[in-house]
C-alpha cells in the first residue's frame, strides 16, 4: 500500500486525515487495505515522507510494533515534534512486543475490535488530541484563566500538598491486576470490589480515574453498558480482562476502553493500565482548561483582549498550516435575528452575551475545542479549524435561533 493522498483538501473536508501503514502480513494487509476504503480521510502510508506536503491528523499502524513501523512515521512524528503538534499515533494489534515502551504510542486498540468501532477509536484519538493541542494554545495567549488574569500560581509545597495518589477500582479478581501494577503501586491507590453492583456503588462514592474489570464475560459487559449509560463515567478509563477474542471484540464494541486477553503477560496488561490513565488524565486537564472558557456567571472582563486574541489566531493559523489547513472565522454580531435580542444576566467573554443572543446560539452548537468568544476591537466570534467545523455550527445556530424566542 503505498501512495500519497491525491486530493488533500476534499479529504480533509470529509474528515480527518489518517495515514495508515501496515506490516505487510496477511492479516493486517486487509485490515489496513480497508481503513483506507472506509474512512473519507485516510490514505496509505507513502514510501517516503517527502510526499507528503501536509502533515496528517493521525498515524495509524496495523500490526503491532514488533514488525517495525514505516520510516516515514518517524519522519513525520519528528517533524510535528519539532512544530509542536500534536500528532497521536494510533497501534492496531492483539500484542505488544517485550521491550515496546508504550508511551511512544498514543492509543494501542485490539485487532479484534469491529470495523465501526475503530473508526470511532481513531476519530476519538484525533479529537482527544487536537483538543490538548487546543488547550496549549490558548493558555499561551490568555493565560491559565482568561477570567482571573491575577491569579497566583500555586507554590511548591502547594502543588505538592494537592497530589495525592492516583485511586483505581478493580472489579473481581484483583491480583493479577496488582500484580501487572505493582511497579506503580507507590503511585497507584488499588480499591477492589467483587460484582458490579458494588463497583457502580463505589463510583458513586468516590472519583476513580480508571476502572480494571476481571469478571466473566456476561458480568464484566453488564458492568460496561452500566457505566456507559451514566453520564458521569461515560469518559471513564475501563480496562477489562477477556477469555478470548470474540469476548474481547464484544466487550470492545459494548465501549470498553480497552481490552486484554488473560494471555497477555502481566507486564502488557500494566503498560496497558498505564496508557489508559494518561489518557485519562490528559482528557481531564484538556477539558478543565477548555471549560474555563465557557464559564457561566459574572466575571471581572466582559471582553478578551484583542492582543492576545490576535497572538492565539497566530499560532492556531501556524499550526493549521503544517497540515494544510485555515482557520474560519465567523463573525457573530453579522448574524441577524427577527426581534430584539435576549438580554443574558450572566454575561462574560465565552457565555450568553447581551445583546446577541446568537452567541448562546453558538456556544450551544460548538464544541469546546471550538473557540466562541467576545473579543475587544472584533465582537463576538466563532473561530474554528476547518470548514467542515464552521458549516455544521452555522447549521445549528440557524437550526437553534430558529426554534427559540428571539426568532
Amino acid at each position: 500500500m503505498t501512495g500519497p493522498l491525491t486530493d488533500m483538501e476534499t479529504a480533509r473536508e470529509a474528515g480527518p486525515r489518517i495515514l495508515v501503514g501496515h506490516a505487510g502480513g496477511r492479516d493486517t494487509e486487509p485490515q489496513a487495505r480497508s481503513l483506507v476504503e472506509t474512512g473519507p480521510g485516510a490514505f496509505a502510508c507513502p514510501d517516503d515522507a517527502r510526499e507528503l506536503a501536509a502533515l496528517p491528523d493521525a498515524l495509524v499502524w496495523v500490526g503491532g510494533p514488533a514488525d517495525g513501523l514505516p520510516p516515514a512515521f518517524a519522519v513525520l512524528r519528528e517533524r510535528a515534534r519539532a512544530a509542536r503538534i500534536a500528532l497521536p499515533l494510533v497501534i492496531v494489534g492483539d500484542r505488544m512486543p517485550a521491550g515496546f515502551d508504550v508511551r511512544a504510542a498514543d492509543v494501542i486498540v485490539p485487532g479484534t475490535c469491529p470495523p465501526t468501532v475503530l473508526q470511532e477509536r481513531i476519530a476519538e484519538a484525533v479529537r482527544q488530541s487536537l483538543r490538548m493541542e487546543e488547550a496549549r494554545l490558548r493558555r499561551s495567549a490568555f493565560g491559565r484563566d482568561p477570567f482571573a488574569p491575577d491569579t497566583k500560581p500555586l507554590l511548591p509545597e502547594e502543588d505538592a500538598a494537592r497530589r495525592t495518589r492516583i485511586p483505581v477500582l478493580v472489579a473481581g479478581n484483583g491480583s493479577r491486576i496488582a500484580a501487572a501494577l505493582s511497579g506503580g503501586l507507590s503511585a497507584i491507590e488499588l480499591v477492589g470490589c467483587l460484582t458490579p453492583d458494588a463497583a457502580l456503588a463505589r463510583l458513586g462514592e468516590h472519583p476513580f480515574r480508571m476502572l480494571v474489570a476481571d469478571l466473566p464475560e456476561a458480568r464484566a459487559l453488564e458492568l460496561v453498558a452500566a457505566l456507559r449509560r451514566d453520564p458521569r463515567h461515560i469518559a471513564l478509563p475501563v480496562m477489562v480482562l477477556a477469555e478470548g477474542q470474540p469476548a474481547a471484540a464484544a466487550l470492545l464494541e459494548a465501549s470498553a476502553s480497552d481490552v486484554v486477553t488473560s494471555t497477555a503477560p502481566d507486564d502488557e496488561l500494566g503498560a496497558r493500565c498505564r496508557m489508559l490513565l494518561r489518557s485519562g488524565a490528559r482528557r481531564h486537564l484538556a477539558g478543565a482548561c477548555l471549560s474555563r472558557y465557557r464559564a457561566s456567571g459574572p466575571r471581572v472582563r466582559a471582553e478578551l483582549p484583542h492582543d492576545a486574541f490576535e497572538h492565539y489566531l497566530a499560532a492556531l493559523r501556524r499550526v493549521l498550516a503544517f497540515r494544510g489547513g485555515e482557520p474560519h472565522l465567523l463573525r457573530l454580531d453579522e448574524i441577524d435575528v427577527a426581534t430584539p435580542p435576549m438580554a443574558a444576566d450572566n454575561d462574560d467573554p465565552f457565555a450568553a452575551a447581551i445583546g446577541n443572543p446568537v452567541r448562546s446560539a453558538a456556544l450551544a452548537a460548538s464544541r469546546d475545542e471550538d473557540f466562541v468568544a467576545r473579543v475587544a476591537e472584533i465582537g463576538d466570534v466563532a473561530l474554528v479549524r476547518n470548514r467542515q467545523a464552521l458549516e455544521r455550527i452555522e447549521r445549528r445556530i440557524a437550526a437553534i435561533v430558529a426554534s427559540t424566542s428571539f426568532a
